[in-house]
């Protein structure tokens, strides 16, 4: 005996909007992963987090429409558009940006077929993790490194390099970039996914080097928001 069964699609536009799911900028024919609905202190409304290359590259602008799903997932700004994109960060150690929710979008805490996550902890060698993503749904692993340096190829100028980042068995393929990783057994939040090789290895920023390069790292329930929601809090983004 198991529980329950459901489809896994993450590239269909979904209603109410939660971490998995395809999403992308309008501008782009391409597609990445929401990582999770979030608050950010002192803004109004919600935002979601994702990649500096999926919501944002080379072109991207404050203001620009974000889409679920994706372009390349047959989304489109007519009916598919969810957010502005307001803010990222990309340095030696992070690529991250976040949208804030259009106020008519209706949205969910945690990630599909996942459930909900709960705090910000530090990776160790050897934990269990488990993430959902746009294009390999939900997949398992176990970290290998938390101080890795990666080559990444895509980024303005061509390759980048990451470095003090979580080195994974392959867990991701194209169009997961933006997946939250989280420890197995108690949804804890540990990255965010920036990249792979499809055959071995992926790659993830630390979720604490995320949020402490905006200043604060804090991760905890937003009781203003809603009771059943867990939310990050106290982020100041910088563009």
């Amino acid at each position: 005996e198991t529980k329950a069964f459901s489809s896994h699609n993450m590239r269909d536009r979904t209603r109410p909007i939660a971490g998995g799911l395809s999403i992308g900028n309008s501008r782009y024919d391409d597609a990445g992963t929401l990582g999770e609905i979030i608050k950010l202190n002192d803004e109004p409304g919600l935002f979601l987090i994702s990649c500096w290359h999926v919501l944002c590259g080379r072109h991207g602008q404050i203001n620009d429409d974000i889409v679920q799903p994706g372009i390349l997932d047959n989304g489109n700004v007519a009916n598919c558009k969810i957010a502005r994109l307001h803010s990222y960060r990309l340095t030696d150690q992070v690529d991250v940006a976040f949208a804030q929710l259009n106020i008519d979008i209706d949205s969910r805490p945690g990630v599909m077929h996942l459930g909900r996550t709960r705090n910000i902890i530090r990776p160790t060698e050897g934990m269990r993790v488990i993430k959902c993503g746009r294009s390999t749904e939900v997949t398992t692993g176990r970290i290998h490194s938390v101080n890795a340096t990666a080559r990444i190829s895509g980024y303005p100028g061509g390759t980048a390099i990451f470095y003090n980042q979580i080195l994974t068995n392959n867990m991701s393929a194209g169009g997961d970039s933006g997946a939250v990783l989280l420890e197995e057994n108690s949804n804890d939040v540990v990255g965010l996914l920036i990249g792979g090789n499809e055959e071995d290895k992926s790659i993830f920023n630390h979720m604490t080097r995320v949020f402490s390069s905006l200043n604060d790292h804090t991760f905890k329930r937003n009781e203003s928001i809603s009771e059943d929601q867990t939310l990050f809090n106290n982020i100041n983004p910088n563009q």
